[in-house]
């Protein structure tokens, strides 16, 4: 009995701790949406985007993808280009694997990069050969223009 107080106690303290963000705060800065949309969302469809890796709803990088998950369940399986709020969705959402650090410290670099390179698990394997991959580099170079933070930070 004391045991599923404590565990009733956690989950309200949890649920409690989890207010969402201030209404009128800042959204999580990114970096330029042209850019993003003509050099890093090729990168995110030809090697993160598919059905087995983060083209999934449920997936915390969950990114949009012709032909793929859509924001749209119409449009799933539709070989069309993505609109411009399934590839804002998809720059957040790479922008917030790497809130608070510098691009190559984050997850979003870091997860996919071989280990033996400097990165970490990733499930899907190496998806980035070295530093040096070309992909690494197109993602690293738009996450290094995310605006700073006010306190001087980065995104």
């Amino acid at each position: 009995m004391a045991d599923a107080r404590l565990v009733s106690l956690l989950a309200l303290a949890l649920l409690s701790a989890c207010t969402g963000p201030e209404a009128g705060g800042e959204p999580l800065g990114v970096g330029p949406m042209e850019v993003f949309a003509a050099e890093v969302e090729p990168v995110l469809e030809e090697r993160c985007a598919s059905g087995g890796c983060h083209g999934r709803a449920e997936r915390p990088l969950c990114l949009y993808a012709p032909g793929q998950h859509r924001a749209d369940p119409a449009r799933l399986y539709l070989d069309e280009p993505l609109t411009d709020a399934e590839v804002e969705h998809n720059a957040r959402r790479l922008a917030a694997f790497a809130h608070g650090v510098s691009g190559a410290d984050s997850l979003a670099l870091r997860k996919p990069l071989a280990r033996e390179e400097g990165g970490c698990w990733h499930g899907g394997g190496d998806v980035f050969s070295s530093e040096t991959d070309p992909g690494y580099r197109i993602v690293e170079r738009w996450l290094a223009t995310r605006a700073p933070t006010p306190d001087g930070g980065t995104w």
